[in-house]
């Protein structure tokens, strides 16, 4: 991955941080014994992503497969 500049660096703080602030709204709202992930990017050659899940990562790994298998 090459170096980031200060403008991306700082493109992909915000938007980590938009992410976990949607996170916290979204975890109030989960039925207990249930969890979540959100993906937040945005496309292209610089394109960025987020994400955050209230589950471990094996089993948040475990759901998308299984999503996309389904699809």
């Amino acid at each position: 991955m090459a170096a980031q500049t200060l403008v991306q660096k700082q493109v992909r703080l915000e938007l980590e941080r938009q992410t976990r602030e949607i996170a916290e709204g979204v975890a109030s709202r989960v039925p207990a014994g249930m969890g979540f992930v959100l993906v937040l990017g945005d496309l292209g050659e610089k394109g960025n992503t987020a994400y955050v899940s209230s589950i471990q990562r094996e089993d948040a790994i475990e759901l998308l497969t299984h999503m996309r298998n389904d699809a």
